[in-house]
């Protein structure tokens, strides 16, 4: 681990801080360091006040002159190696860049990380019909479309538009309907507003017999629904992900993992397909564009997620997060990808960093990315994922940290649940849709997750 050169004649001071307690990326390590521990309060959760009272213990605090945060001086307390420091945060990520000076100039820092988001979760009444396995997708004008997934009944077609108002939200249930009932589908909004929604299947259970392989677009303006062809072997998965990307005026979509259908079955897959959606003839078509089989070894995962980060310079980039399911047991894994515009690797190049993930591989769970860079992930479930039942944990992933908080004890959802949809209002708020509960039943209960 890397050590901060003396700026002296003398030993440097140097900080192992507790990572546990602190969210610490970099410690440095010395035969003789000081320790500088933050004892309070645990940065690895989600602070919910504005004011952050730091405590920060030096171990030995001998020849230690000061300790900084952010540039300023914190304060030693009446208690021997204790200083104290009162910060304002600001909504979202806050780096903290301590450093501990000694009486010769020495130097030894790090950075610690703070997350804000003073959120709270409420009721928000229910939905005209239980679902679960169902996409809510946001569309320009704020509204949230809902479509497909299932009930104790089998999959659904049937859409509805949810939209929120002074607090409340309210359904609209749409004339047209999805040309093929499905649940456990992916709904992608395109660069131009409409809706793609590829996938999934035609009963709970997800048999291979049930896969669909048509894919459709919603289009806002005419709130209709449209069959698009497919050139190429469409693909047929279920409980998987999707993510658009343009470059240079061209849409290509990214299927990542699912199950998949054989012959004897299904499979949680690791690969990637890459569709390119093209008009031809003033009609729209799909066009697989990878190889048979997809491409990639990326952990073979279902019920994850895939969602857009911000942007690095002109590099578009992702999260991609869930459970491995390629070992015995399964593992908690989070990757940053990154895609380079190649020649070589049409469209795009991936180039894929591991991130820390959750302290348990997840599944079903819903995914919001609240501020650029900050997703918070809700419910869903822990291995074994069947039949396990579902959970009201809330937590953050941190795309400047690189690493994932969690919430306090008291932000919970108020309702376990997974396989719903986590969808961001104009509020800031997050809108919890259906979902299977406790009792393994379709959920018709909704709830808000923002701001208190």
């Amino acid at each position: 681990m890397p050590t901060i050169p003396p700026a002296g004649p003398r030993a440097p001071l140097v900080l192992i801080l507790a990572l546990a307690a602190a969210g610490c990326e970099r410690p440095f390590v010395a035969p003789d360091p000081v320790v500088l521990s933050e004892t309070s309060p645990d940065l690895s959760v989600v602070q919910t006040a504005e004011a952050l009272p730091l405590r920060l213990r030096v171990s030995d605090a001998a020849g230690v002159e000061r300790v900084m945060v952010n540039g300023e001086a914190a304060s030693p307390s009446p208690e021997p190696g204790v200083f104290l420091d009162t910060l304002r945060l600001r909504l979202g990520l806050n780096p903290l860049f301590v450093a501990v000076l000694d009486d010769e100039g020495n130097v030894a820092e790090d950075t610690l990380y703070a997350a804000y988001l003073p959120y709270e979760t409420a009721l928000a009444g229910p939905l005209p019909e239980r679902r679960y396995g169902h996409t809510a997708t946001a569309l320009a004008d704020g509204s949230v479309l809902i479509a497909g997934g299932f009930d104790e009944t089998g999959a659904a077609g049937s859409a509805l538009l949810a939209r929120e108002a002074v607090g409340l939200v309210t359904y609209t249930p749409l004339p047209d309907s999805l040309h093929r009932p499905r649940g456990g589908h992916t709904a992608t909004r395109l660069p131009d507003g409409r809706v793609l929604f590829l996938g999934g299947a035609g009963d709970a259970a997800g048999g291979p017999s049930q896969f669909v392989a048509e894919a459709e677009v919603y289009d806002p303006a005419t709130r209709t629904f449209t069959v698009v062809p497919v050139e190429g072997e469409p693909p047929r998965r279920y409980a998987h992900a999707a993510l658009a990307l343009e470059s240079g005026g061209r849409v290509f979509v990214y299927v990542y993992g699912g199950l998949e259908a054989h012959a004897g079955g299904t499979t949680p897959t690791g690969t990637l397909v890459v569709l390119e959606l093209r008009e031809e003839d003033g009609a729209d078509v799909l066009t697989v564009i990878s190889p048979p089989g997809g491409i990639g070894a990326l952990p073979p995962t279902y019920g994850h997620a895939l969602l857009p980060l911000p942007p690095a310079g002109d590099l578009q980039r992702a999260l991609a997060l869930g459970a491995d399911l390629g070992a015995a047991e399964p593992l908690p894994f989070a990757l940053r990808l990154t895609f380079h515009p190649s020649t070589a690797f049409f469209p795009f190049e991936i180039e894929t960093e591991a991130i820390a993930p959750p302290d348990t591989a997840l599944a079903a769970f819903g995914a919001t990315e609240v501020l650029p860079g900050l997703v918070v992930l809700s419910g869903g479930q822990a291995p074994p994922f069947t039949p396990a039942p579902p959970l009201d944990e809330l937590r953050l992933y941190a795309a400047g940290a690189g690493r994932i908080f969690t919430f306090p004890e008291h932000v919970r959802l108020r309702i376990p649940r997974s396989r719903h949809t986590a969808t961001l209002l104009p509020s800031g708020r997050i809108l919890l849709v259906g979902g299977v509960g406790t009792d393994t039943g379709a959920l018709d209960q909704t709830e808000l997750i923002g701001p208190n």
